[in-house]
């Protein structure tokens, strides 16, 4: 199988996984009250989910070690939630920051 076309549907399935994944938001921004995501919250989270799946759909085909991939994904998980919480943090404390 060509190698494009491949890569081009690994990223459709983790372009759509994402895309379904800011569902969630999506309703927290209709029946959650306080829960104010803008356009540019979605489209960092949008591009987080995808780069991160990309890369662990990556580590998942390049490494053979069962162990070593294990790891890797688990790193790369870590990685993705530490930034994920990091942009939370700055977001509320820009948020409060108005407050007072």
């Amino acid at each position: 199988m060509n190698v494009s076309l491949i890569v081009q549907k690994n990223l459709t399935l983790v372009a759509s996984i994402a895309g379904l994944l800011l569902l969630i938001p999506i309703l927290g921004n209709i029946y959650v009250d306080g829960w104010q995501w803008g356009v540019f919250d979605f489209v960092f989270a949008f591009l987080l989910l995808t780069l991160t799946g990309l890369i662990i759909d990556f580590a998942r085909r390049s490494i053979k070690s069962r162990v070593v991939k294990i790891a890797a994904i688990i790193g790369i998980i870590g990685m993705f939630l530490l930034v994920w919480v990091e942009v939370a943090v700055d977001a509320v404390s820009r948020s409060t920051e108005t407050l007072f």
